[in-house]
């Protein structure tokens, strides 16, 4: 027995960034980052890092799967 409207999709979508230079980014619990570069990392088999800035002007280096460090 349900109750109300059924309900077709249970799943939200997946959220989505665009990755690209200028554009504002959310990186865990670290909201309103623009992304400054992209840093291709050829050799090492690694993702592209990414440089991101804050508002109040802190600076990180991001790798997807591998983390984020304050520069």
């Amino acid at each position: 027995m349900s109750y109300g409207t059924p309900r077709t999709n249970y799943r939200p979508a997946p959220a989505k960034q665009a990755w690209n230079v200028g554009a504002t980014v959310s990186v865990g619990f670290l909201k309103g980052l623009v992304v400054i570069e992209k840093v291709p990392t050829p050799g090492d088999y690694a993702p592209d890092a990414y440089i991101l800035q804050a508002a109040s002007g802190t600076r990180y280096e991001f790798v997807p799967h591998r983390g984020i460090a304050r520069l």
